[in-house]
């Protein structure tokens, strides 16, 4: 992914959101100090809704539980001190938890493991119930407490394969009220397994006040109202 300057000032990247950087100039404007908080954050630079904001100087949490993954991350972030990393993954309690391993699809949900399995796109990721690691548990708002983080942040980006409810389950938006949040809906998948949990987080970000901007086969993204 090669990283190219914009007109907005924010870096191009290799992400999955059309004019994602347009989306963040019309929301952000351009601004070097912003706070982001990523769930799922992969590798931190692939299909990566984060990685511009944070070559323009934005503070982050990113969180990844896959060990390979997070070792990425933090090879990449060695030497910025604005970025705060966290191996863990993000649920609707404090507790452990099983993570099933197959690549970008790695979930927490084991029925997820199967849906994956009956989809010809992602059975390439070699998901198998007996393949799996112990993995802590923590919800959104526990993270936020141990990192003092303040409420009224900028963005943020929940990509955990299935889990999105249960993240936004441990999660108090009323008291945190970031100004943008993007989330691994699948709304406008053909694949109606993947796309069912869309109903759910459409009508959470209603109930909170905030609008829906936009919408694709993978993603949508909510703004404050």
């Amino acid at each position: 992914m090669t990283a190219l300057t914009t007109t907005t000032g924010y870096v191009d990247a290799d992400s999955q959101i059309e004019n994602l950087m347009q989306i963040y100039q019309d929301t952000f404007g351009y601004i070097a100090g912003g706070r982001l908080v990523e769930v799922g954050a992969f590798n931190c630079y692939n299909w990566s809704n984060t990685y511009p904001l944070i070559q323009s100087g934005w503070f982050g949490l990113l969180i990844e539980p896959q060990p390979d993954r997070f070792a990425e991350c933090r090879e990449l972030y060695r030497d910025n001190e604005r970025i705060i990393l966290e191996r863990c993954c993000v649920g609707k309690r404090n507790d452990t938890t099983r993570l099933y391993l197959g690549g970008s699809n790695s979930t927490i949900k084991r029925k997820m493991v199967d849906v994956y399995n009956e989809i010809e796109w992602s059975r390439i990721s070699g998901l198998d119930p007996d393949k799996f690691i112990e993995c802590e548990l923590y919800t959104l708002d526990h993270l936020l407490q141990k990192h003092d983080w303040q409420p009224g942040f900028e963005l943020l980006s929940i990509d955990v394969e299935g889990a999105e409810i249960d993240v936004l389950r441990g999660f108090s938006i009323d008291t945190y009220r970031p100004r943008l949040v993007i989330v691994e809906t699948h709304e406008l998948n053909e694949e109606r397994a993947l796309a069912r949990k869309s109903r759910w987080i459409n009508a959470y970000f209603e109930r909170h006040h905030y609008q829906k901007i936009y919408t694709d086969v993978i993603n949508s993204i909510y703004q404050k109202s």
